[in-house]
């Protein structure tokens, strides 16, 4: 009989590894690390923060908080030079998307920034949505005119309103092609994007959406015909699709009640029944921010309505929406009135709003929390005394947050809205410790009283979770910066380790180290629609392992190593049946048990010599903090050593889920204890 310890929190527990418990033997690691990923002393010199763009060579800005300038493997850096930051945009202001060599600039502290397009597409509060394409050096933009011709449409009209989307080389800076819609964001392969009706947005939201010389409609009207559009980028030709409209959305909302059926939580901003014909004539009904899920599995978007005419003026609900692709379902998310919202991992959503921060998961409670307040943990903090305390009572909800990359969702970095003053506040919170860096304090400069046109901070991760990026005119004009958060530094160096540099695709992996449960995990993987998004890899050496297998599977991947798990990599080892399932090692006392062979303990005679795979190297191999990743360890002797050498070099950090099964005994008690005593020196609460 098998005792299950299943580390149901192994995402709290395995993700803030010191870097102390690295051996002295992978010190070469790192110093080969520091070198490729380097820290970017001589761009920060000592401080905190450091600005990245040349106010004198004219005003810049990224955009948006729920997208990385960093490329995938953190070589390149983007940002837009514009030609104003604090009035009214017209179709003839032009924005210049430009490109930083990022390693470079780490390394010599020099910033050296070249052209690479044009875009006439754009707003002061989420730029051009210039976004990178997967692990490629493809940069897609939105733009609009003559730009917008296409060689894979060569019939198609394009006048000097017409929009579109843009594709162009980063490392060559050769233009490609050009889509037939203005894209909102892209999934995380690089595949597909989703687009809305952005000239529309303009129209309620003047620092959103696209400026237009034409007339739009007096009001947004609900439609049947416009909402979230799907983008397929593999095939410019192909017009977009309609994935969900505004009424389909519409009415879900109003047949969703006031309490969500499944979570049992009440809705905020419920419509009444007597007010629905009114809310349709004389208000604004659009969406904003689609996004795709890390795994894909989910699209979430914002429905909102107001600036209305009539009784209805001040009218303005928000809904936050998401929908599971497989099988198209809609649901109306409790509890939030959103404001701002992006994807972590696992199919975790985080939305803020006035009331705090929220997690989300699909048909799961909602669970609220609220940041610790900040406090200056690095000397020389933007805009704030030395030694200064944590703030009491603090209004951190309603920022611009985003989990660090990466399965673990420990840390956020957010900001905040405009204090009196106009300060605004940007921090980073470690969710495991419950406390909270401040970066800075940045007072506006030369900032519009127009909120359109605000200089919100908008602060984005690399693809390391070692820096920030945010926009600020605190020194006089709009410019664009990068933060160094200290309370990151302690696991920073060995995430970047783990990361590949190439950063691969996110995918969903399961580990299997032993023969275990194929069948059912196949079975709800499939029942979720998960299992295309799927990579299986078994390590086990019985060749009827993949016999468990059906005949058609919609896997994504599958791999088998024919070697048994352990924490050490030998050339083979003597193993035998054990009775009720799994693999023994086997050997004479005082004898390596990997030499050694006594056909007395093996039921029948069977035994036989297999590799010993080392879990912690097939792991970092395999896997990268890009996905998420389930490890499951079958119970043999050599699992406690694994485990223990994973918590050691800090491998386990991949996991996202860890399940281990181990015999019931005072050796398994024992070792629970070892395990415990791991954790509690690397300061994790058991």
């Amino acid at each position: 009989m098998f005792a299950l310890l299943k580390l149901s929190v192994a995402i709290v527990w395995f993700s803030g590894l010191a870097l102390s418990m690295l051996r002295p033997a992978d010190l070469h690691i790192l110093k080969e690390l520091r070198e490729a990923q380097p820290n970017c002393n001589a761009l920060f010199r000592g401080k905190p923060t450091a600005r990245v763009t040349d106010d004198a060579a004219g005003i810049h800005m990224f955009g948006y908080f729920d997208k990385s300038p960093w490329s995938a493997g953190n070589r390149w850096f983007l940002a837009s030079r514009i030609p104003t930051y604090n009035r009214h945009l017209s179709t003839r202001d032009t924005m210049q998307l430009m490109l930083l060599d990022w390693e470079r600039a780490c390394i010599t502290g020099k910033l050296h920034w070249r052209w690479l397009a044009n875009s006439s597409a754009w707003n002061l509060q989420q730029g051009a949505m210039a976004q990178w394409l997967g692990a490629t050096d493809l940069v897609i933009y939105n733009d609009r005119g003559p730009r917008c011709a296409s060689p894979s449409r060569p019939d198609a009209e394009v006048g000097p309103d017409t929009t579109c989307s843009v594709v162009v080389n980063a490392t060559s800076g050769q233009r490609l092609d050009s889509y037939p819609a203005p894209v909102y964001s892209v999934n995380a392969q690089g595949t597909l994007a989703l687009a809305i009706n952005q000239t529309a947005l303009f129209r309620v939201l003047r620092g959103f959406g696209h400026v237009t010389s034409h007339p739009v409609p007096h009001l947004l009207p609900c439609s049947a015909t416009d909402g979230v559009w799907v983008v397929d980028l593999a095939d410019p030709s192909a017009p977009p699709r309609l994935l969900v409209s505004l009424r389909q959305a519409w009415e879900h909302i109003l047949a969703s009640g006031d309490t969500d059926v499944v979570t049992g939580q009440p809705y905020r901003g419920v419509i009444q029944p007597g007010e629905v014909e009114d809310l349709l004539a004389e208000c604004n009904h659009w969406i904003n921010t689609p996004q795709f899920s890390k795994e894909g599995e989910f699209v979430s978007f914002i429905y909102r309505l107001g600036y209305c005419r009539g009784r209805r003026t001040f009218s303005w609900k928000s809904s936050q929406l998401m929908m599971h692709l497989p099988s198209g379902r809609l649901w109306k998310v409790p509890l939030v009135q959103v404001s701002h919202a992006d994807w972590g991992w696992a199919g975790t959503h985080l939305v803020s709003d006035e009331s705090g921060y929220h997690e989300i998961r699909w048909h799961t409670p909602v669970q609220r929390w609220w940041p610790a307040g900040p406090r200056p943990l690095a000397a020389h903090v933007v805009g704030v005394d030395p030694g200064a305390a944590a703030e009491e009572h603090p209004f951190l909800g309603d920022g611009h947050g985003s989990f660090a990359p990466g399965a673990g969702l420990r840390y956020l970095v957010s900001d905040t809205y405009p204090r009196n003053d106009g300060s605004r506040r940007l921090f980073v919170t470690d969710r495991h410790k419950n406390i909270s860096e401040l970066l800075g304090v940045f007072k506006p400069v030369n900032e519009s009283g127009n909120g359109d046109w605000r200089v919100d901070l908008h602060p984005r991760w690399d693809r390391t979770g070692r820096f920030v990026c945010f926009d600020a005119s605190h020194e006089g004009s709009r410019q664009v910066y990068v933060g160094r958060p200290s309370i990151t530094s302690a696991t920073a160096e060995d995430t970047a380790r783990l990361l590949s540099r190439a950063a691969s695709m996110p995918v969903r992996r399961v580990m299997l180290y032993g023969h275990t449960h194929i069948p059912r995990l196949l079975e709800a993987l499939e029942a979720e629609g998960l299992a295309p998004h799927t990579a299986l890899h078994l390590v086990d050496p019985r060749s009827a392992s993949l016999l468990d297998l059906p005949k058609h599977t919609s896997l994504r991947a599958v791999e088998h190593v024919r070697a048994l798990a352990s924490d050490r990599d030998v050339p083979a080892a003597a193993v035998c049946e054990r009775e009720g399932g799994g693999l023994q090692l086997i050997g004479r006392p005082g004898m390596p048990v990997e030499r050694s062979v006594d056909a007395s303990l093996c039921h029948g005679g069977r035994h036989g010599y297999v590799r010993l795979l080392d879990v912690s190297q097939h792991l970092a191999r395999t896997a990268s903090l890009e996905e998420h990743v389930t490890c499951r360890l079958q119970a043999t002797p050599q699992t406690q050593g694994a485990v223990l050498k994973m918590v050691r070099d800090g491998t386990v950090r991949l996991c996202d889920a860890l399940v281990v099964e181990w015999g019931e005994g005072r050796e398994e008690e024992s070792w629970w204890r070892e395990l415990k005593g791991e954790l509690d020196a690397i300061g994790i609460a058991v």
